[in-house]
């Protein structure tokens, strides 16, 4: 005996659905009970006329009979409706309905009853645990009318349900024929919530214990909650102990997530106690304060926030995202604040290192270190003392004071502002960026070197020149000659310095001869007037800036190919408008960099578009 249970507010809908022929379906109208109308349409229209006054919108009860092949009669259906009208007390409701059958060809008889859930006084019917109380039912008719066994997914729940009703009778016979009482007890991996929540929300209520067994147990608190951490999952302070927060928001009890963790791996389960013991008092922020700062992240669309929320997790967003700068990604991460100061996060060492001028990064580092058992250290800012000496842009370049601070982050460093330039330490050496000249001091490291003949290249256009205070002393040659070797790798012009011949052979025997870039013409000591090597310094420096146009007007041109498949992204359009501008504005300079002649010479060559 199959039955099915809809509540809702009728309507012509349903009427026409009852007194539906379609497939040779043939309709019986059942006498009605309470109710005067003649025609199905009228009984239903005074059905819910009658519950117009109650306290719901959905005051129709619409019940479907199906009894077992063989079994389709009505008498079946009448005494199943019975026992279910005692069972709920509908023995005094509206009621009305309909019999089908033949439909598509099929000779099953099967009932449609309608009853109203307003009862006299105005209260509604209780229908809780209705799914459960219908199997019961059925299970009742089939063994008052001889039936068989009806297929039921609850057998233990009914034969409880049965026992308490004194229906011992009826659960000695489920005994007999249900074997699904005899069959392993099932433990459902998921509960109906947890079903309900992973529909809607898309987390599968599979992925935290499998999360857990494979983290579980863990060295430490705070190892574990960082492991969590990487997981997209956050450990929080809950009303009746911790719990975890996945990536939809859902709050799960950390103990009972354990629970289904250990039972996956066949280890015993911690207790809650022993969770707890185990967390100690390292602080949690509230389920509360999570989803705050997840919402706050959810409206921050740039990629500095998500990167910081991933490294510090988010409510450290909510208080330092607009205090930041920007952020690059390790480990170790380093984090640029507003006020010009650093924070390195070191994860694996479990330190954080603090440099640049006071302020925001110690507000930081001490924060993270109150989540975290972090040792924190104070870097204090440096210059370029003894013996300063200065490298020189042969032609100063206009990039922007951002642009040199991005350029040495992304090249691994951490540049500390300070009042007329940026200082940076590199393989021991101090370096401080004036824009247009760097200081140094003797002596300087090979990758020092490498990365000041690299931002010539980039900021410099290809060339530089070495000088020093007055009255010092110059440069060791073999300083002289690293320089060198760094500008040639780099494709930059070392001005002023002839390098000797056995150094011009090495750099010939490993490069194979073939020395590329501006660099090229500096390769080989001069060996004519100098007005001979001004003019090839210039027609390489124009040849440089030639190229460097075309790779700037390639790459606006990249950009704009790529307008159209993202025309609905107004943060791309805006970021890369911003670009092109700059893009613009670079080449702009370049090309003003030229001499008259050359500019006149270069003016319709064809990759510029222009």
């Amino acid at each position: 005996m199959l039955s099915g249970e809809t509540r809702g507010r009728g309507g012509n809908a349903l009427a026409r659905h009852l007194l539906s022929g379609a497939a040779g379906q043939r309709v019986r109208v059942l006498e009605a009970r309470f109710l005067a109308g003649q025609s199905l349409h009228t009984q239903l229209r005074e059905l819910v006329a009658g519950a117009a006054g109650a306290r719901t919108d959905r005051p129709v009860l619409h019940v479907h009979i199906d009894p077992p092949p063989g079994w389709d009669r009505p008498d079946v259906i009448g005494h199943w409706l019975k026992i279910y009208e005692a069972e709920f007390g509908l023995e005094e409701q509206s009621r009305m309905g309909v019999l089908h059958q033949g439909k598509g060809g099929s000779e099953r008889l099967h009932a449609h009853v309608l009853y109203s859930l307003v009862r006299q006084d105005g209260r509604i019917v209780d229908l809780k645990n209705s799914y459960r109380r219908r199997e019961k039912i059925s299970t009742i008719t089939a063994f008052e009318l001889g039936l068989p066994m009806p297929p039921i997914p609850r057998p233990r729940s009914v034969h409880r349900a049965l026992l308490r009703d004194g229906r011992v009778d009826v659960a000695d016979w489920m005994l007999q024929h249900c074997s699904g009482l005899h069959a392993p007890m099932r433990v459902a991996e998921v509960s109906p919530s947890e079903r309900h929540i992973a529909e809607r929300t898309g987390q599968h209520a599979n992925d935290v214990p499998t999360i857990l067994a494979r983290l579980w147990p863990a060295s430490g608190p705070y190892r574990f909650r960082r492991a969590l951490q990487d997981d997209g999952l956050v450990l929080a302070k809950g009303t009746a102990g911790p719990v975890i927060i996945d990536g939809a928001n859902v709050a799960h009890s950390l103990s009972r997530e354990l629970r289904k963790a250990c039972r996956k791996i066949g280890k015993p389960p911690p207790r809650a106690v022993e969770v707890k013991a185990f967390l100690g008092n390292m602080p949690l922020p509230t389920v509360a304060e999570v989803r705050r700062a997840r919402a706050k992240m959810k409206t921050r669309r740039n990629p500095k926030a998500q990167i910081l929320g991933g490294i510090t997790g988010e409510q450290i967003v909510d208080e330092f995202g607009n205090r930041t700068q920007f952020v690059r990604k390790g480990p170790p991460h380093r984090i640029f604040m507003r006020d010009g100061g650093w924070v390195l996060v070191d994860p694996i060492g479990r330190r954080l290192v603090v440099s640049g001028p006071a302020g925001d990064a110690d507000t930081l580092a001490e924060k993270l270190a109150t989540l975290e058992p972090f040792d924190v250290e104070r870097q204090e800012s440096r210059r370029p003392e003894n013996n300063v000496f200065r490298l020189k842009a042969v032609r100063p370049g206009r990039g922007r004071f951002q642009d040199r601070i991005e350029w040495w982050t992304d090249h691994g460093q951490r540049p500390e502002l300070q009042d007329d330039g940026i200082s940076i330490i590199v393989g021991g050496t101090v370096l401080f960026d004036r824009g247009n000249e760097i200081e140094t001091s003797l002596p300087p490291s090979t990758e020092a070197l490498d990365l000041i003949a690299a931002y010539a290249a980039e900021h410099w256009n290809g060339g530089l020149e070495l000088s020093g205070p007055p009255g010092a002393r110059d440069w060791p040659e073999a300083d002289k000659a690293r320089l060198w070797w760094a500008c040639m790798k780099a494709g930059v012009v070392f001005h002023g310095y002839n390098p000797p011949p056995s150094l011009v052979r090495r750099w010939e025997a490993e490069n194979a001869g073939q020395p590329t870039g501006a660099a090229a013409a500096v390769l080989k000591p001069s060996a004519g007037g100098h007005k001979t090597k001004e003019k090839e310094d210039t027609a390489n420096r124009a040849s440089a800036i030639e190229g460097e146009v075309v790779d700037i007007q390639h790459r606006i041109d990249a950009i704009k190919s790529e307008w159209k498949s993202h025309g609905r992204d107004q943060d791309w359009i805006e970021r890369m408008r911003a670009e092109i501008d700059r893009l613009e504005d670079l080449k702009t300079d370049l090309l003003g960099s030229l001499s008259p002649q050359d500019r006149q010479q270069r003016i319709d060559y064809p990759r510029l578009g222009m």
